[in-house]
């Protein structure tokens, strides 16, 4: 239906020039727009995956792009898929029936988000791959021990490996070498999931929470193998590593051994990765939270200690990608705040805002870790009009102190500019701008780009 989809690209562009802490009608202020709004988000035809699949397409051709820039490089494109699953929480909607969360009260009324995060070879965001709604039917409260006579595709894991079996299929579409590689919590440490990965031939990374069992007939289990076994390879490393309880960073001294195994269940040899931090940081330091003691799952292949600790960047990528992806959808486009009558329309809404707020994401993640990169490392970057208007922007919002702190037509020039734009005072008075300050500069730029695209396509 092209006038659908032309009416949910025109719709996804209004809101990213909107400022999302306003209800609906005061983001769409002309009427006909919001009522056409409210009848795209109840259309049947209309739904979270078509939302998401037209992402996944131009994620494609962004991803091509990268591989044809890096032809120098003889190790395949690699493509992560970060997971992670938050809480829509909506006490009290007695007309949005949604199911239970944790407990089977009246007020105890939400739905599970669960994500699927792409982002490029250096772990920066660049859009959505999959989204799934996952609504607790609240006549299976509190049968938990039913759970091993249930098939895996009935049980709530097995959100963690069902979108792979319609990504092999926009994978096989993709016209260069790549590698696909997903990353989970150690909710996704079940053997079925495993299993799941092994099966659709994607690579994985894991952060494990058993200690399984090795598939030999002597039943030793997996942490008292790697501790004893003489074949494992170890390191010591200097490492940052973050204290849960204070949010801050400190540096840590720590002690890893890797290796591959094979686990019981578990359809094919696996690598396994203990990082463990060493009794000096502790006494040296006034870190409240436990030693860090992390155990990994991957299929990747860890034979040298740079790629161990390639593992560990992977996996920790994970923390700042999925909790800024959260806090975004909830504070920033405000998704428990929203107000529908059904749960499709609910959920069309909330991929629709996903779409939206990855994008000030990956202008953050970039800038933070690769300043200096260009501007067609993001997705803007490939906007001729943004090129072109980011000299004039320059010019009205930057300070000759603020160009201390970039290169021209850089990634961390546009932060600047945006974060300028969203009242930012400057990096020498005020430090690094938030993800906040960026979302309102970004609103701001948005609405300019679209004006000037509705001017260029009338020319």
């Amino acid at each position: 239906d092209r006038r659908l989809n032309r009416r949910c690209s025109d719709l996804a562009k209004h809101l990213q020039s909107s400022d999302l802490g306003l209800g609906f009608p005061g983001i769409f202020e002309q009427k006909h727009i919001l009522k056409a709004f409210y009848r795209a988000m109840n259309n049947e035809k209309v739904s979270p995956s078509k939302l998401i699949n037209g992402n996944r397409e131009a994620l494609a051709e962004l991803f091509s792009d990268k591989a044809q820039q890096n032809l120098s490089s003889n190790e395949p494109c690699r493509i992560y898929g970060y997971e992670d699953t938050t809480m829509g929480k909506y006490p009290g909607r007695k007309k949005l029936e949604l199911g239970y969360l944790q407990t089977n009260s009246d007020r105890d009324n939400g739905v599970l988000i669960h994500t699927m995060i792409a982002c490029d070879e250096n772990r920066h965001p660049q859009g959505i791959l999959s989204q799934q709604f996952i609504h607790r039917d609240r006549s299976e409260f509190g049968k938990k021990d039913q759970r091993a006579s249930r098939a895996f595709e009935d049980k709530e894991s097995f959100k963690w490996v069902e979108p792979l079996e319609e990504l092999s299929q926009w994978r096989k579409g993709l016209d260069f070498e790549h590698r696909f590689i997903v990353v989970m919590d150690r909710e996704g440490d079940v053997a079925s999931v495993i299993n799941g990965c092994i099966d659709w031939d994607t690579d994985f990374i894991i952060r494990s929470r058993h200690n399984r069992l090795l598939s030999n007939s002597q039943r030793i289990k997996l942490r008292e193998f790697v501790a004893q076994s003489p074949d494992f390879k170890e390191a010591s490393l200097s490492r940052k590593l973050h204290d849960r309880k204070s949010g801050a960073y400190y540096e840590a001294e720590c002690h890893i051994r890797y290796g591959q195994v094979d686990l019981l269940d578990i359809k094919a040899p696996l690598y396994v990765l203990h990082l463990e931090e060493m009794p000096q940081t502790r006494s040296k330091s006034n870190i409240s939270s436990e030693a860090a003691s992390w155990w990994i799952l991957t299929s990747l292949p860890l034979n040298s200690p740079e790629q161990a600790i390639q593992a560990l960047d992977d996996y920790e990528k994970r923390w700042t990608i999925t909790e800024d992806f959260h806090k975004a959808l909830k504070t920033g486009a405000r998704i428990e705040d929203r107000q529908f009558d059904s749960a499709k329309a609910l959920c069309n809404v909330i991929s629709l805002l996903s779409l939206v707020v990855v994008r000030i994401l990956a202008l953050r993640h970039i800038s933070d870790q690769r300043p200096e990169a260009p501007i067609n490392q993001i997705e803007w970057g490939n906007d001729k009009i943004l090129l072109n208007l980011i000299p004039k922007l320059d010019d009205k919002y930057l300070t000759p102190r603020d160009r201390e702190y970039s290169k021209p037509m850089t990634v961390m020039r546009l932060s600047q500019i945006v974060a300028r734009m969203g009242g930012h005072q400057g990096y020498a008075q005020k430090g690094r701008p938030g993800w906040q300050t960026l979302y309102l500069g970004a609103q701001k730029l948005n609405s300019i780009l679209n004006t000037l695209h509705s001017y260029a396509d009338i020319l």
